[in-house]
């Protein structure tokens, strides 16, 4: 059975699902999944700051994506550093730095 393909929001990189991060959209605020299981809407990341700051900078597009009008980037950092740190470790690229 092959792995579902996801698409990275911020540079448009098709990959399994395994190898981006989900983000949820939960009350407002932006949600690492780390275990994608989180319920509500969700869209990928690859695991690097580079590809998540571009989505940051790309609000309407990911008020889209979420269905929603207002995004609150309020993302526990010491999470997402875990989060994007296993990706980067596995050489995935990283130009910026939260």
């Amino acid at each position: 059975m092959t792995c579902p393909v996801r698409m990275c929001l911020g540079c448009g990189l098709k990959a399994s699902r395994e190898t981006l991060v989900r983000l949820v959209l939960q009350e407002g605020q932006v949600v690492p999944d780390e275990k994608y299981r989180l319920d509500g809407r969700g869209v990928y990341c690859c695991k690097n700051t580079h590809c998540l700051a571009s989505i940051q900078r790309q609000n309407k597009k990911l008020a889209w994506a979420f269905r929603a009008q207002e995004i609150n980037w309020h993302i526990d950092k010491l999470l997402i550093q875990k989060l994007f740190a296993s990706g980067q470790q596995e050489g995935t690229d990283s130009q910026e730095q939260l």
